[in-house]
C-alpha cells in the first residue's frame, strides 16, 4: 500500500471555500495539503 497518492479528490466546493478560508485565517499552513496533515495529527493526537 502507498502512503502517498497521485490521485485528485472530490470536495464539495462548499468544503473546499470553508478549507481555503480557514488556511487564510491561519496563516502559517502553506497549502491545503499542510492543512489537512496538520488537522489529522490533531485528531489522531486526541485520540491517544
Amino acid at each position: 500500500m502507498k502512503i502517498t497518492h497521485d490521485y485528485a479528490a472530490r470536495i464539495d466546493y462548499d468544503l473546499w471555500m470553508d478549507c481555503l478560508k480557514v488556511k487564510e485565517l491561519d496563516g502559517g499552513t502553506t497549502s491545503i495539503n499542510a492543512l489537512l496533515n496538520e488537522g489529522l495529527k490533531m485528531v489522531h493526537r486526541g485520540r491517544t
